[in-house]
């Protein structure tokens, strides 16, 4: 059987290139059970230590949040409809309405958004705390050179 390095695969029997397939896709199904476990056991050992990262000699290992899109819990947020005068209102939020589309639903400009908390401060600032929608910790490992 030809080596990957040749990738011969073209003169292969069939029954040679089915056995390499299936060999194939039962390593990247082990290789890919393993990058899920050592992620997460990294996560863990990242978060224990109220840490960024993996200090190591021979491997650079950095743990980062991955904001969600949207960030926000758009319905803990319904109470700045209450609080925001109509002009801040304007400027973060549009309502639901008819388009194109049959209906598009109401949005937030987080930007504008967090620029009116910081504003408005105190029970503002608390919704908007309690509405951030946590993000996905993304895991880069890399030999360092």
């Amino acid at each position: 059987m030809p080596t990957e390095a040749e990738g011969n695969y073209a003169s292969m029997g069939d029954k040679e290139l089915l056995a390499a397939y299936v060999d194939a896709r039962e390593k990247e199904v082990r290789a890919r059970d393993i990058r899920f476990r050592t992620e997460y056991v990294i996560k863990q050992r990242v978060e224990e230590r109220d840490a960024t990262g993996i200090p190591d000699d021979e491997y650079l290992c950095t743990v980062k949040e991955q904001p969600p899109s949207p960030p926000y819990d758009s319905e803990l947020l319904i109470p700045l409809l209450e609080i925001f005068n109509e002009g801040d209102l304007g400027e973060c939020y549009e309502g639901g309405h008819r388009g194109p589309a049959p209906w598009i639903p109401a949005k937030w400009d987080t930007v504008k958004l967090k620029t009116m908390a910081r504003l408005y401060g105190g029970d503002v600032l608390d919704i908007l705390a309690k509405a951030r929608l946590p993000g996905r910790l993304q895991i880069t490992v890399e030999r360092r050179e």
